[in-house]
């Protein structure tokens, strides 16, 4: 008898898809798509981001506001990348992301765990608690 490889969920998501099975298995029920318009804003100025989110299709652009208040592009985010972990580690509003494309994405406030983990920085995991929110 031959055991078939363990499905792995985040398969083809850029970092995700390395991590363990059993966090990958635990994050999954955690995660909620988005879908947006051109233009549509993800959140506004005065929050932060609803979550890590990985961009499956599309486009989004992180914005800052200038002295005028006007707002302009300071990162733009393509499908496969993952965005909202460094804002939701910071923790200081003030900045937004607004579609440039139709977008779909998956997102969560447990993925900034599994991030942590991707870039490192395992003891995150140990001292947010797996089963915590």
């Amino acid at each position: 008898m031959v055991d078939a490889p363990p499905r792995r969920l985040f398969e083809g998501w850029g970092p995700l898809a390395s991590l363990p099975q059993d966090l990958q298995e635990q994050l999954h029920p955690q995660l909620r798509s988005i879908s947006l318009q051109p233009g549509e804003m993800l959140y506004d100025f005065e929050h932060l981001p609803p979550g890590v989110l990985y961009l499956q299709q599309g486009q989004l652009r992180l914005l800052g506001l200038d002295q005028r208040k006007e707002p302009f592009t300071l990162e733009r985010y393509n499908s496969g990348q993952l965005a909202g972990a460094e804002l939701l580690l910071r923790g200081i509003p003030g900045q937004a992301m607004a579609a440039s494309t139709a977008v779909v994405l998956q997102g969560s406030r447990h993925l900034a765990i599994a991030f942590g983990v991707v870039e490192g920085r395992s003891g995150m995991v140990e001292r947010e608690g797996r089963g915590g929110r």
